[in-house]
């Protein structure tokens, strides 16, 4: 998600209403997934949403059963 994307939310209201964000977990289980981003990425991109757009709508998927450890599950 870039800065120019997150500004675009504060300013077009014909964005839609919500964004569909990553869940973020531990970064082992990130990086076993593929995923290209790290958990301290997502959680500064969703405060700066947060920032910009206040009454922006957050939803997320939730993977269950990828293997990790109880380290992992408290990263959460």
């Amino acid at each position: 998600m870039t800065q120019r994307l997150i500004e675009c939310y504060g300013k077009l209201p014909k964005l839609v209403s919500h964004l569909h964000c990553r869940a973020s977990g531990s970064d082992r289980v990130l990086s076993a997934m593929k995923r290209g981003h790290i958990r301290a990425r997502i959680q500064v991109d969703r405060q700066k949403v947060e920032r910009t757009a206040p009454d922006l709508v957050l939803s997320s998927d939730f993977i269950v059963g990828f293997p990790e450890t109880e380290a992992d599950f408290e990263a959460r």
